[in-house]
């Protein structure tokens, strides 16, 4: 009982931690995009 307990509670924060490193990664992916966008268009202007 106890144990299920505590795999419960473990993939829970599993599920939590992976949502956020996917939100964090989507942004990262986001700005470093935009940033080489904004780049790019510097360097060719």
């Amino acid at each position: 009982m106890v144990i299920g307990h505590w795999s419960l509670v473990i993939s829970h924060w599993s599920l939590v931690i992976g949502h956020w490193s996917l939100v964090i990664g989507h942004w990262s992916l986001v700005i470093g995009y935009g940033s080489w966008v904004i780049g790019h268009s510097l360097v060719t202007s």
